[in-house]
């Protein structure tokens, strides 16, 4: 399914470290009262910074 289709079927958007590093975003139609699209809400914020393995623990092999 393209990415237009799937957008629509599922009603948001989101991209998740595409556009920069380390940056999730995600966008919401935002409808009236006939329905139509007559804007759109866009949230995006910054992931946590994952910690670099530290080569003395199992978890991180």
């Amino acid at each position: 399914m393209a990415e237009p289709e799937r957008v629509r079927a599922q009603g948001f958007a989101q991209i998740e470290q595409k556009v920069e590093d380390g940056l999730r975003s995600i966008a919401v139609p935002m409808l009236n009262a006939r329905g139509r699209v007559v804007a759109a809400l866009d949230a995006g914020w910054r992931l946590p910074a994952r910690p670099k393995p530290c080569n003395r623990c199992i978890c991180h092999r």
